[in-house]
């Protein structure tokens, strides 16, 4: 790890639109995703986001305002509120509450009820931030900044420590050792392959499994010495005006075991014939090889 050509460049100087291999090859991935019918998690997530619909509408904004503004939830915290927003709902009509114009003490209360079902004060703040989405308080005025409502989590953690989960680093250069022994790439198993590519490149970028997720052969730039790699989708980082810049890995020579370039193209040359129809990076290396998502990711490492 102290090489520096093993660490990830960025280089946000690279032309997204070309995809090629050492050899000049260009990639033709169709983008086209299978249908199905929606989980029941995903409805009830949009059974939840109603209320938000019902509160911007509220406001009197017209419809292509409030559809804009309902887009600045992403679908991630979208379905982080919808547990706490369906409870906040059944707590509301089980009082004869308003789900939208209930009182500050209403909303404490609320978060009183969940703190009694044990659930720990990360959970809890999340409950408030959920809340504070749709509760219009009389003066206009933020649920979760009110005063009563800071003291109220001030007094959850007191009560319910939230301390970091990891207090040790494990040691990267076990990690190393075995994965030089894991060579040479053409010899591996795909399962053994496609773990030692993995690791390489979550070691060499330091990003989330979100971030190793959205790597795809579209947004690659595979050559004899480097490999370039653009993510063309919003991350759980992304802000406007600051999005991830492309990783570059480059070439580990003349050790060529622990060689991102090396795994990189035997990887996608065995896997560029079980892609069917997706761009994705890392396939599953069992039938029927489909797309991994970033829980499969994080398992793999």
């Amino acid at each position: 790890m102290a090489n520096p050509t093993m660490v990830a460049q960025v280089n946000a100087d690279v032309n997204p639109a070309t995809n090629t291999t050492s050899k000049g090859q260009r990639y033709s991935v169709s983008t086209q995703q299978p249908t199905g019918t929606p989980p029941t998690s995903q409805e009830t997530v949009s059974d939840s986001m109603s209320l938000v619909w019902r509160y911007l509408n509220g406001k009197g904004l017209s419809t292509t305002a409030t559809k804009v503004m309902e887009q600045s939830w992403r679908s991630g915290t979208r379905k982080q509120y919808a547990t706490y927003l369906q409870r906040w709902r059944r707590c509301c009509s089980s009082r004869g509450n308003d789900h939208i114009c209930a009182s500050v003490e209403d909303g404490i209360n609320f978060l009183a009820e969940l703190y009694d079902s044990g659930i720990g004060y990360s959970a809890i703040n999340t409950a408030r931030s959920a809340a504070s989405s749709i509760v219009t308080l009389p003066n206009n005025s933020s649920f979760g900044a009110h005063p009563m409502v800071c003291r109220f989590l001030k007094g959850v953690f007191e009560l319910k420590l939230s301390l970091p989960k990891y207090k040790n680093i494990w040691d990267v250069n076990t990690v190393l050792m075995y994965l030089s022994s894991l060579h040479p790439p053409q010899d591996l198993t795909l399962k053994d392959l496609t773990y030692k590519t993995t690791m390489i490149l979550a070691l060499l970028s330091g990003q989330r499994c979100q971030t190793l997720h959205l790597l795809s052969v579209r947004g690659m730039v595979l050559k004899h010495d480097s490999c370039v790699f653009t993510i063309h989708k919003l991350l759980k980082t992304s802000q406007p005006g600051k999005h991830v810049s492309a990783l570059t890995f480059t070439a580990l020579s003349p050790d060529s075991h622990l060689c991102p370039i090396v795994c990189l193209s035997e990887y996608v040359k065995r896997t560029s014939e079980l892609r069917k129809g997706t761009d994705q990076l890392l396939v599953s290396f069992q039938k029927p090889y489909q797309p991994v998502s970033t829980d499969t990711i994080s398992r793999w490492l």
